[in-house]
């Protein structure tokens, strides 16, 4: 595919490769038809660990709208084809000779087989070949998602776009991780050289601790050791002013009186003037 690109002038696009060992694939169809078939995706199974070059990475898992684009276009251009290979093509959406199903599990797929293939029918029904796998590519934005699951970076893939199924020898994960690393950096609005470098430290769970992607909480008041004051941000000024929360025990300090003399003004008003209060509060005074 990518040299087929090539060919053509235009950049290859970022194809993964993903596989499955359940109900993979089998023959099917009466005597006489060289049908095989199986399940190439499967929905809401994560994956196993995917490696990097120090261990473990991610995890993954499809949605079941992930082949819901391709199934509304028809499955245009999706081929079966033998190792994922140009030469070992088995059958095309474009001729019928390759039909694709969705259910609740995942993804289905049925190829009737070319006369020279015969010995890929052989291979199948001996159990020589047992597994399945197939391409696909990301092309939107919104095409996945990622959280934090168990201890590990969990991506949601949720829409992409088909371009084989193939029955293979071996399942294999092609390109995965560094594409998933680029899909993680355009998700965190990250760079993508410091996603591969916390990624090569072991260290992607840094960026699910972001405080632009999560509820922000006042900071807690740093002591001084030697004159005691509280150092406050603005924000956690304004929401004293806000909250008017003052110990009634002692007597209000100067700047106390000052906000309980804002009680009557807006919230506008209050965060304003709260700006232009002293860094530094001292209680008790």
């Amino acid at each position: 595919m990518s040299n087929y690109l090539e060919r053509r002038g235009e950049p290859p696009p970022d194809i993964e490769q993903r596989m499955t060992r359940r109900q993979a694939v089998e023959v099917r169809g009466g005597s006489g038809q060289r049908k095989i078939g199986g399940r190439a995706a499967t929905f809401g199974h994560p994956s196993e660990p995917l490696p990097g070059p120090y261990g473990a990475l991610f995890i993954e898992q499809f949605a079941p709208s992930f082949f819901n684009k391709s199934r509304g276009d028809g499955w245009p251009g999706v081929t079966a084809r033998f190792m994922h290979r140009d030469d070992m093509i088995l059958g095309a959406t474009r001729s019928g000779t390759l039909q694709l199903a969705v259910d609740a599990v995942g993804l289905d797929y049925e190829v009737s087989l070319p006369e020279s293939r015969s010995d890929i029918y052989e291979l199948v029904s001996r159990g020589d070949i047992g597994e399945s796998s197939f391409s696909f590519v990301i092309v939107s934005a919104d095409g996945d998602t990622w959280e934090y699951d168990n201890g590990m970076p969990l991506r949601t893939l949720l829409s992409g776009k088909l371009i084989d199924v193939a029955p293979v020898t071996q399942g294999q994960y092609s390109g995965n991780t560094s594409v998933g690393l680029r899909s993680l950096a355009r998700f965190m609005d990250a760079p993508e050289q410091d996603v591969t470098d916390a990624a090569l430290a072991g260290e992607l769970r840094r960026f699910f601790t972001r405080t632009d992607r999560q509820r922000t909480f006042p900071p807690k008041p740093v002591y001084d050791s030697e004159s005691r004051r509280i150092r406050r941000t603005a924000q956690l000024r304004q929401l004293e002013v806000l909250a008017m929360r003052w110990p009634g025990e002692k007597p209000l300090t100067p700047h106390q009186q000052a906000v309980e003399r804002m009680r009557d003004k807006t919230i506008h008003q209050k965060v304003v003037e709260t700006y232009g209060m002293q860094d530094e509060w001292r209680y008790g005074q």
